[in-house]
């Protein structure tokens, strides 16, 4: 058994690894344009289930820490700073809200009409955004 899984191991080292990268002289010009148009979609996408989820979160941690906060000062059991219980509690969601926030900026739709006129006007993608292109973006 042992022997079994040295040379399986020995073969898997001495394979060639080749990442899928698509060339994109390979493509016509309307080919990469769709492409484009469907990273970003996608990352807009993306970005709006961060929001979607950070959102909340945060809103309804910050809401409830200053539920609490505000109901202990009101039955006096103490005077405390409120401010970390409620980031402590929002902050959960920050994460998220910021990450969404700034892929929503990123792959904004006035961002992608920006690298798609450069793309006209060049025929050459920003190093960027091609290395970001995979085939599954040109089916």
């Amino acid at each position: 058994m042992k022997v079994i899984l040295l040379i399986t191991l020995s073969m898997l080292a001495q394979a060639k690894v080749k990442a899928q990268s698509a060339p994109l002289d390979t493509y016509s010009h309307l080919d990469t344009v769709q492409a484009v148009k469907r990273l970003f979609a996608t990352k807009r996408t993306a970005s709006e289930i961060y929001l979607g989820v950070g959102l909340p979160v945060t809103l309804i941690g910050a809401g409830s820490a200053f539920l609490v906060t505000t109901l202990a000062r009101t039955i006096k059991l103490g005077k405390g700073n409120s401010a970390p219980i409620i980031l402590a509690s929002s902050g959960v969601g920050l994460v998220p809200t910021g990450i969404g926030l700034v892929r929503y900026i990123r792959f904004s739709r006035s961002k992608e009409q920006a690298i798609l006129d450069v793309y006209q006007e060049n025929t050459r993608l920003p190093k960027r955004i091609e290395r970001q292109l995979k085939p599954k973006y040109f089916w």
